[in-house]
């Protein structure tokens, strides 16, 4: 299952700046937010899920291609105000991105490269099997995109599922957060609530930073 939404990087700027933290931080802590909520209201409440996100590696901006290793978290979703929640994630978000191990990941993704795909493979699906959701940040081109001569005016990105109940990925474009949502609806049988969801718990981060109405495009 497939659903998108979109939040105005201005606010969620102003909004993450308000909260003592970065445009990440609270496209995080939304998709948290939700999760946890999502359990509640199944009657499965959880303190904490894991959580996959990439992580850039990239020093040199010219290069081409895709440079990122991926890290794994334990993020808290139980009871909690926005505040909170925030400033528990960017700690965790800030622990995460200083870890020496995603260095040593650099060097572990190439000594796979001589691996057979078979054990590449396996080894891939025992990690995910350990992630609840997975959660991407990732950047647009910074100018105005055309498509035959069309211009695009909403660039929603759709990541894997890797084996876990949901990936929600985020792309900037034209001054907007375009979010798509990816669903394993085996894991998440009410898809269209999670998505509701997520849109009540980014407007209840956008308040809590001082946005008092969520902008539409």
């Amino acid at each position: 299952w497939f659903g998108t939404t979109v939040l105005s990087l201005a606010q969620v700027r102003e909004a993450a700046h308000a909260l003592g933290g970065s445009v990440n931080d609270l496209f995080i802590t939304g998709a948290v937010d939700a999760a946890g909520e999502i359990h509640r209201a199944a009657g499965h409440p959880v303190d904490h899920l894991r959580v996959s996100m990439p992580v850039s590696t990239r020093h040199d901006r010219s290069a081409g291609g895709n440079a990122f290793s991926p890290t794994q978290m334990l993020a808290p979703t139980g009871p909690m105000s926005p505040v909170e929640r925030f400033a528990a994630l960017h700690e965790i978000l800030a622990a995460v991105k200083e870890e020496r191990v995603i260095g040593a990941l650099e060097g572990a993704a190439s000594a796979a490269s001589v691996l057979p795909s078979v054990a590449i493979v396996r080894t891939g699906q025992h990690l995910a099997g350990a992630v609840d959701f997975v959660c991407s940040n990732v950047r647009a081109a910074p100018f105005d995109l055309y498509i035959g001569g069309a211009a695009m005016e909403a660039n929603y990105p759709i990541g894997p599922l890797a084996g876990t109940a949901f990936n929600l990925t985020t792309m900037s474009y034209r001054g907007w957060l375009f979010l798509g949502l990816m669903v394993d609806a085996a894991a998440v049988p009410d898809p269209e609530r999670l998505l509701e969801q997520l849109d009540r718990s980014y407007d209840a981060l956008l308040a809590a930073g001082g946005v008092e109405e969520r902008a539409r495009p």
